[in-house]
């Protein structure tokens, strides 16, 4: 990779107004002050908590010879080389991260993965299914991997720089196929707008993130911007069983394929759906005919996960045989529907369900396997987050459990018995009688492990993966999958 260009080259064709030396030698592009070393451009990004031009000082003290913003500045009283006026800063961020590493995402073939549910699960499905032939890349919630080796992330999709140098070095270790997590505040924030997409698929679409999208209109419209702008020849990949899909298909400026159960004309349909924790079944008809599939996973939820991976992979080029066999090996991504299992006659979930939706999907789940038994639920709402939700998780929770305890999530900056009050409005009185309020999270799951008798279900809803929980004062360690393994052992539960 060159060690300079100039600025000139980085922003191509885009529409701008400059004062200064357009030709100044860029050494880096950096959005983040801290991060500026000297010849690098500085783009002043207004957040929602501090507006990057209030750091431009800063910038050029470390070095900075360029700054671009959304308003107009002087370059001699900055005392850098040359200043950029711009529409939209972060639109203009993407554009020159995607310029500095010499746009990696036109020599990858890059899946773009969306929804409220199942991204994650999609994206370690797909990572697998795309290592067939090459090694493969991923960006999802819990983790960024490049050719098999991964680290932890800090969101689900990162900024437009974080994300351009991450495709870079994917291409730079061979990688020919790449899989990322799209979130709706990835599209508000353009952090994708560097990234051509040979593809992009839809999970689904509830209620979540309702603190940031004015209504759930407007979270489907940042959801569908990523299929509004698909190349002609790029894929849609839609669910067509969710409510959404139909509109979603009517958007897309790529070539649509659906997916969905068997009533709809979906070209990947589910005709056949056996369930089971001990493996279930799933016949898929393709436009190649029917795919019969033996997979770990359980619940409808996990059935529409794998037809979007499947269709996903079959599209855009993976075979068949191996698509069978990684559904068949892939036990699932650890906090969804993640057994916890000790010997004990009953079973324990954890479960990333943090929404209406997926809480739904998730108690489903349960309840296909407790069977005849008991569903005893575990679960809370984030605070300083989207507070319609909480009631309506209350009703979800205590309709389909036979013992609901609601607990503390990351309370944030709230006070936990407040978000619980909310969470419990939502209860019919009729159900109460079966919900217990804990704020205590782990003394909750002891009480649910404690309660819990052969053949029902323990489902631990909200965190999944998580390893912290978040206080307005602190943030200490806290897991769910290892609480609930210390409980077996603790009450004695477990063989």
């Amino acid at each position: 990779m060159e060690n300079s260009r100039s600025l000139r080259a980085l922003l191509g064709q885009r529409a701008y107004e400059h004062v200064g030396d357009l030709d100044v030698a860029v050494a880096g592009v950096a959005y983040d002050s801290r991060r500026v070393e000297p010849g690098f451009v500085f783009v002043a990004v207004r957040g929602f908590v501090h507006d990057g031009l209030d750091f431009v000082g800063e910038a050029i003290a470390r070095g900075a010879v360029a700054v671009v913003a959304e308003s107009r500045l002087d370059p001699a009283e900055l005392n850098v080389s040359v200043t950029v006026q711009i529409e939209s800063a972060r639109s203009t961020l993407a554009g020159l991260a995607a310029a500095w590493y010499h746009e990696p995402s036109e020599s990858l073939q890059v899946a773009g993965i969306t929804g409220t549910n199942g991204k994650t699960t999609v994206t370690a499905l797909l990572e697998d299914m795309f290592a067939e032939n090459s090694p493969s890349g991923r960006w999802s919630t819990t983790q960024v991997s490049i050719a098999g080796r991964s680290a932890p992330t800090p969101r689900t999709t990162p900024e437009a720089l974080e994300l351009q140098a991450a495709l870079a070095e994917m291409l730079e270790a061979d990688c020919a196929q790449v899989v990322i997590e799209v979130s709706s505040h990835a599209q508000r924030l353009q952090r994708t707008a560097g990234t051509r997409f040979a593809s992009a698929t839809f999970t689904n679409l509830s209620p979540d993130h309702l603190d940031f999208h004015a209504d759930m209109d407007d979270y489907f419209d940042a959801k569908s911007t990523l299929f509004s702008t698909l190349d002609a020849d790029a894929l849609a990949i839609i669910n067509y069983s969710d409510p959404r899909g139909a509109a979603l298909a009517q958007l897309s400026t790529g070539r649509v394929v659906g997916y969905g159960w068997a009533d709809t004309e979906a070209e990947y349909r589910m005709t056949t759906f056996d369930s089971a924790p001990s493996g279930s079944r799933l016949v898929i008809t393709t436009p190649a005919g029917d795919l019969e599939l033996a997979t770990p996973l359980f619940g409808r939820a996990n059935a529409e996960n794998l037809a979007a991976a499947v269709a996903t992979a079959l599209e855009l080029g993976s075979g068949r045989e191996h698509v069978t066999k990684v559904v068949a090996d892939f036990l699932g991504e650890p906090g969804r529907l993640q057994p916890i299992d000790a010997g004990q006659p009953f079973s324990v979930l954890v479960d990333f369900a943090h929404t209406p939706g997926a809480l739904e999907a998730a108690l489903e789940a349960a309840r296909s396997i407790a069977s005849e038994g008991r569903v005893i639920s575990v679960f809370g709402c984030g605070g300083d987050r989207h507070q319609g939700k909480r009631p309506m998780m209350g009703r979800i929770a205590a309709e389909a459990s036979d013992l609901t305890i609601v607990t503390s999530d990351n309370p944030r900056g709230e006070a936990p018995e407040a978000i619980a009050d909310a969470i419990v409005e939502g209860i019919t009185p009729a159900d109460l009688g079966h919900v217990r309020v804990e704020l205590d999270r782990a003394a909750a799951i002891r009480l649910a492990i404690a309660e819990a008798a052969q053949g029902d279900c323990v489902l631990i809803a909200g965190k999944g993966h998580e390893t912290a929980q978040i206080f307005a004062d602190r943030t200490v360690p806290f897991d769910d999958a290892r609480v609930a393994m210390q409980s077996l052992r603790q009450l004695g539960v477990a063989e």
